[in-house]
């Protein structure tokens, strides 16, 4: 798999222009780290980023070939690192969330995988999905789902930035790139918040459930353990020391929250939780 971004291959030289050219491509690699975060180390598309000259870049380099690719630092790795191999887990939580979040706004703007549903009309006669009631008391299909999608959209956002710290290993960065990527406790915090507030409205746990209730909820449940898989192939990285243990703190919260979050999107569906049964002997 593809997991790294690769730079242009650099000509060895005390010259004042090679000197030039080295630095304007070290350039280059920021201001694509800027602007997309993670998509840096996430493959060697990410050149497709633009300069501030207005100069587009290639998806494909043809530098990665050999099997080795760039990190945020500038040191190349082997594209089979544990590093990349993080990077990669981190990737697919972003893109499962983001399959959930097409569901998730399904759910108030569609028919959400449950049917069509007969709910208030707008001006024009249409029907207007969003304002029929939820099954949680108080909330319609709009205030029940828009928001969680929102907050999806945050999440996806907040996995560029964890693939951007994952990708600069603290022993081989220099301070100025790690202040850079560093994570924020704070995003913690926040995941730990929505947690609180989705629980408010679900009733307590008694057994196991099984995944589903519905496309945004089963979907949901699949981005829970991409989560959770990106939390166990970072765990290395902190405990070598390479990247701050605040990432798999949030990852840890983030399973958690998706697991919540597919409650409450079934919940507010109607849809009956499945609880798993032991097998008989």
């Amino acid at each position: 798999r593809d997991r790294g971004s690769e730079r242009p291959p650099v000509v060895v030289s005390r010259s004042p222009r090679a000197s030039l050219v080295f630095r304007a491509r070290q350039k280059v690699v920021a201001l694509t780290w800027k602007a997309a975060g993670m998509a840096e180390a996430t493959g060697d598309e990410a050149t497709m980023a633009r300069s501030s000259s207005a100069s587009s870049f290639k998806v494909y380099t043809r530098t990665g070939d050999g099997g080795s690719s760039c990190l945020f630092n500038m040191e190349r790795r082997d594209k089979d690192d544990t590093v990349f191999e993080a990077l990669g887990e981190v990737d697919e939580v972003g893109v499962a969330v983001g399959i959930a979040r097409t569901f998730v706004e399904e759910a108030w703007r569609g028919d959400g995988g449950f049917g069509a549903r007969s709910g208030p009309s707008d001006a024009n006669g249409e029907a207007n999905l969003g304002e029929t009631p939820s099954a949680l008391d108080g909330l319609s299909l709009r205030a029940a789902f828009e928001p969680l999608e929102q907050r999806l959209a945050e999440i996806q956002s907040r996995l560029m930035d964890v693939g951007s710290a994952v990708a600069t290993p603290l022993d081989k960065s220099s301070e100025k790139q790690k202040s850079r990527v560093r994570f924020a406790d704070k995003h913690v915090d926040v995941v730990e918040a929505w947690i609180d507030e989705y629980d408010a409205h679900l009733p307590p746990l008694a057994n196991f459930i099984l995944p589903g209730g519905g496309r945004a909820a089963a979907f949901l449940h699949q981005a829970r353990t991409a989560a959770r898989r990106a939390e166990r192939r970072v765990v290395p990285l902190v405990r070598d020391g390479d990247c701050d243990a605040v990432v798999t703190k949030y990852l840890n919260r983030l399973s958690d929250f998706l697991y919540t979050a597919a409650r409450f999107a079934a919940a507010a569906f109607g849809a009956n939780e499945t609880t798993y049964c032991k097998a008989r002997e």
